[in-house]
């Protein structure tokens, strides 16, 4: 889990963690699960591995779990990992709207199959084949959007720098609209229309494995002030912003406030160019120096407004898209596959934690 630490971690002297009252202390071993939504949902977890000195200090925006004498690691870890597990955690959920987490008291609740170590180990063995294989497929994904930023920056330049000198716009100067989900908490339904939230957005891609629903007056109501098409751009900007994905199909849906949408102005700037020039190190950068800190961070709209963005000739752009559009039948194709291997992974947990994988 200490993959690239270097560049994303921070350390503190063993004299200074003695008084970082807000940082929780682990082991290693220590399954290190996300208790914050959306991070819980998205089975944000870990085991600490590689530890300077055997200990580490994080945040406390997530539980540890120490496994004892009779359970491994890999087993706990795989447990608190089932879509079934993060479901169940989220009907435990406590504090407020903006930034529900998983109690302790659930976790001291929850029961877990325990074989003995031998039979423990085999099942491991089988999950980690398993999941292998599922990272491979992801890394393929990974690949594909790696490509597309090599081209964007062959074509364009990095935006950062501008060497290319195209002229530099403000988003509000190239889109029609810039806003954000509904503020009013939505009545909820067990089905119906698609209602996201930060949680679904993800790079390039929304996922609808964990979505909420509307009913259709609830849509109608909340479409009165924007209804989403194709060609918009949705951005999280709550908890974990900046994740940018365009809207693909013309499928209804609505957001709350979590989301917002950008709907560029087609004369300008093409969606598919808006798209890839939000997630660069340029939007980025200006992103970070534009959150307001409070519990949890945001992007608001008029920050979003004022973001800048070099604007190559649109013909450049349209090229660029026609680019992205074969590549994205590609992916298309392999993420089939890629849900095949998914699927087989989350039923193999499943029975896994039945007894059934022996």
């Amino acid at each position: 889990w200490m993959e690239g630490c270097a560049q994303t971690c921070k350390f503190i002297s063993q004299a200074g963690s003695e008084v970082k009252k807000n940082f929780t202390f682990f082991k290693e071993g220590d399954v290190l699960f996300a208790k914050i939504t959306p991070c819980m949902e998205n089975g944000k977890s870990a085991i600490a591995r590689d530890l300077r000195n055997g200990i580490g200090f994080g945040s406390t925006e997530f539980h540890v779990l120490r496994p004892g004498e009779n359970v491994l690691s890999e087993w706990l870890h795989y447990y608190v990992r089932q879509e079934r597990f993060r479901k169940k955690a989220k009907r435990s959920f406590t504090g407020s709207a903006g930034q529900q987490r998983v109690p302790t008291s659930f976790l001291k609740r929850e029961k877990i199959p325990l074989p003995p170590l031998p039979v423990q180990k085999k099942i491991v063995a089988i999950l980690d084949k398993a999941d292998r294989t599922r990272r491979l497929h992801k890394e393929v994904e990974g690949h594909i959007d790696q490509f597309l930023k090599s081209v964007f920056i062959e074509m364009f330049g990095d935006p950062v720098t501008n060497p290319k000198g195209w002229e530099v716009k403000k988003l509000e100067d190239i889109c029609d609209r810039i806003t954000d989900g509904e503020h009013i908490t939505p009545k909820r339904s067990d089905q119906g229309i698609f209602l996201l939230s930060a949680r679904n957005i993800h790079n390039h891609n929304i996922k609808l494995g964990d979505v909420d629903f509307i009913d259709e007056n609830e849509y109608r109501r909340i479409s009165r002030r924007i209804r989403p098409q194709k060609g918009d751009i949705l951005v999280s900007c709550s908890g974990t912003i900046g994740r940018v994905a365009r809207v693909k199909d013309d499928v209804p849906f609505q957001m709350v406030r979590s989301v917002a949408l950008l709907r560029p102005i087609i004369q300008k700037a093409n969606p598919v160019y808006l798209e890839f020039g939000f997630d660069t190190n340029n939007i980025k950068g200006q992103i970070r120096r534009a959150v307001n800190q409070s519990s949890q961070a945001n992007l608001f709209q008029g920050k979003i407004r004022k973001l800048k963005l070099p604007l190559p000739p649109l013909p450049l752009q349209q090229k660029f898209a026609t680019i992205v559009e074969n590549a994205e039948q590609l992916r298309q194709q392999h993420q089939q596959s890629s849900q095949e291997t998914n699927d087989l992974f989350n039923a193999l947990i499943q029975k896994a934690f039945r007894g059934e994988l022996t």
